[in-house]
């Protein structure tokens, strides 16, 4: 962690911060329904650089520019005893018990650019009031990569210890997916006697796109590469926002609150990736385990099942940005200090 500050002018200032922390979690999903050795080893390095810019305009304006970069290493690694000992991935159907190997593994890599600028205009006395406007605007482009395996390329499932099914994973895959956002917003805040209103309103342009990406080849897939799918989501939204607080009493200490905003959900990374056509895949037979050693080999496929994945997946183009409606109402009194 390091921070500076240095002071270009009486009136501008810049700003420096970084910082890195590291975890790990050697028992990733932990739990009754996993052996140790089914769990995930996860250990993950956040990085963060952030610059910012300030200006004082004049008596009653103010003026800040910041920019900011995450990288975010996030794996979830197969354990090297189950790697060691081939253990497939197996899931008892009567009680939902893993054995073996974790599922996947999956060594995600995050990036954050971030850019935003609000400019700040302060009133005492305007229109009847005291007056805070903010006029801002926020950029953000999000992209994700990720390597994912699956042992053997397969999860099994037994049912009572018997064989019962396999699912024959697409993997090794490398999917990208990118989001990028623009918002613009604007607020006021006044203040007239016992009463303090503000509004505000906030347009949000999201994408969120699946660039040209490929993969290597697989027990069960071939390589291949896939041309973009280009922008799959496309929001353009409003939310507005309203609140009044009024003083009950002369000494400040009683108020009465009350408020209204509309807060549109963001893209996640979860969607895109239902249409990303470099997601996992699974196709699902019969198991016919010829040489009764619980371990699945090519060849062994019974009735073929069904496939999940990616390649059935679609995202609906007239998907709309889910939201959020708030309404606030509440009375509040201090009864002491601070408190």
């Amino acid at each position: 962690l390091a921070n500076a500050t240095y002071q270009l002018k009486p009136t501008q200032r810049l700003m420096g911060f970084w910082a890195r922390q590291e975890y790990n979690k050697p028992q990733r999903d932990a739990s009754a329904l996993n052996t140790p050795i089914s769990t995930s080893n996860e250990d993950d390095t956040f990085r963060i650089y952030q610059g910012t810019w300030s200006n004082i305009l004049n008596d009653d304006t103010y003026l800040e520019a910041r920019g900011s970069f995450v990288h975010i290493s996030f794996p979830r690694l197969i354990k090297d005893e189950a790697k060691a000992a081939g253990n497939q991935s197996s899931t008892e159907l009567t009680t939902g018990k893993l054995t073996g190997a974790a599922s996947t593994e999956n060594i995600s890599k995050r990036r954050r650019l971030q850019l935003n600028t609000v400019l700040s205009w302060y009133k005492a006395q305007w229109l009847g009031g005291r007056h805070e406007l903010k006029f801002g605007w926020v950029f953000a482009n999000n992209s994700v990569q990720a390597e994912v395996t699956a042992l053997d390329d397969v999860l099994v499932l037994v049912e009572g210890g018997e064989p019962s099914a396999v699912a024959r994973v697409n993997t090794p895959i490398n999917p990208e997916e990118d989001i990028l956002t623009n918002g613009l917003f604007a607020s006021d805040t006044i203040q007239r006697g016992p009463f303090t209103v503000n509004f505000g309103v906030r347009f949000d342009q999201a994408r969120g796109k699946i660039p040209a990406q490929s993969r290597p080849a697989g027990t069960f897939a071939p390589a291949r590469n896939f041309a973009s799918q280009g922008t799959v989501v496309d929001w353009n939204t409003f939310s507005p926002r309203a609140g009044v607080i009024y003083q009950l009493t002369r000494d400040g200490k009683t108020v009465v609150k009350a408020s209204a905003a509309r807060y549109h959900h963001q893209i996640s990374t979860t969607i895109l990736s239902s249409a990303n056509p470099n997601s996992v895949s699974f196709e699902i037979f019969q198991w016919l385990d010829s040489n009764h050693d619980l371990k699945f080999q090519p060849g062994e496929e019974g009735g073929f099942g069904g496939a999940i994945g990616a390649a059935q997946t679609s995202i609906d183009p007239d998907l709309k940005a889910p939201y959020t409606d708030e309404y606030l109402f509440t009375v509040e009194r201090e009864v002491m200090p601070d408190f």
